[in-house]
Formats: structure tokens, C-alpha cells, sequence
């Protein structure tokens, strides 16, 4: 179903590319950059990615939200601890459930338990949680971007809970919002 180049990406017990990474390798899309939570150590890890690449090695974020991103001439990897205590509660964290997919890099498995695949198939965006936009409002404008780049329809609960929470969008940073309308 998937499949990645075993010379980049350490088949390491516990690392998982996640999100949009997934959702664009189901699609047959090529991603640029990558998101990979894993269970051990992130820096050695990305220590071993930026070996396999020849990329660079960049510390981002702020204490107890670290993200390391390598930068190669090709791709970016950002790497980070998983955000719970297993895959599934990482992926609960997610906005859509196209987006709240995993490949775990030991296995070859596809890790989807809030169907995402199904939506993947249906062409839908659905949000994981109704506190998604709550909990990051530019995901508000990201459902519409999806939407629009995928030529995909966002189903209509979450239709209802964007247009209830959509003045939770002034409180995004600009830059974010700018971000979400180039792409």
C-alpha cells in the first residue's frame, strides 16, 4: 500500500510517519516533508535520518515541545516524541481523520483505528474530536485548504462545528493564517 525508502527511514520499533505524510503516500502523492513521532529517543533517531540523507539537523520549539527537523536537499523530517503514551492517543490529538493515519516503520502496518482510510476513500474530511478547533483554531481554515487542494467535501458536522467556532480564528497568529491561504 505504502511504500517509503527503506535507505531514509530507520525501520526502528516504535517510529511512525504520521498525519498528512500518510494521508498524501495513501493518495500516491509524493510528500516534501514528513512527520514521525516516535516512542524513543527523537534525537538519535533524527541523528539517524539526517545520516541517511545528508540533511541537517535543526532544534525547534521550546522546552517540553521540541521538534527536531532534519532538512535535506529533498524532504524535511520533523521528528518528536509520540504526544501520549501510545500511537493511538498521538493520533486522537489530530484534526481529521485523513490526517490521524500512522505507518509504523518496523511493521509496514497502517495504523488507522478513527477511519481515516474510509473518509480517504469517500473523499471527506471529518475532524477527529469536537474540540479540535478548540484546541487549534487555524484548523478552521485548514479543513477548507484540504478541502480545496484534495477536491475533497467536509462532511457536515464539521461543517456545523467550523461555522460555531469560527471566531476562535482571531486568536491564530497572522503568519499561521498566511501559511494556510498560500497553500
Amino acid at each position: 500500500m505504502i511504500q517509503i525508502n527503506s535507505k531514509i527511514f530507520p525501520r526502528t520499533k516504535g517510529s511512525y510517519i504520521i498525519g498528512g505524510s500518510v494521508r498524501d503516500l495513501l493518495l500516491g502523492r509524493i510528500p516534501t516533508d514528513y512527520d514521525i513521532a516516535v516512542t524513543e529517543n527523537p534525537e538519535k533517531f533524527a541523528k539517524k535520518i539526517a545520516a541517511n540523507t545528508s540533511g541537517h539537523l535543526v532544534r525547534m520549539g521550546k522546552p517540553g515541545q521540541t521538534i527536531l527537523r532534519v532538512v535535506s536537499d529533498v524532504n524535511t523530517f520533523d521528528i518528536t516524541s509520540l504526544n501520549g503514551k501510545s500511537i493511538e492517543d498521538d493520533l486522537k490529538q489530530r484534526d481529521f481523520t485523513i490526517n490521524a493515519m500512522a505507518y509504523a516503520l518496523s511493521s509496514g502496518e497502517i495504523i488507522d483505528f478513527l477511519g481515516g482510510l474510509r473518509d480517504l476513500a469517500d473523499k471527506k474530511i471529518r475532524m477527529v474530536a469536537k474540540n479540535v478547533f478548540r484546541k487549534d483554531p487555524i484548523r478552521l481554515i485548514r479543513a477548507y485548504r484540504i478541502g480545496a487542494c484534495l477536491d475533497f467535501e467536509i462532511e457536515s458536522q464539521t461543517v456545523f462545528l467550523i461555522r460555531e467556532n469560527a471566531d476562535l480564528i482571531q486568536n491564530s497568529a497572522g503568519e499561521r493564517i498566511r501559511v494556510e491561504l498560500f497553500k
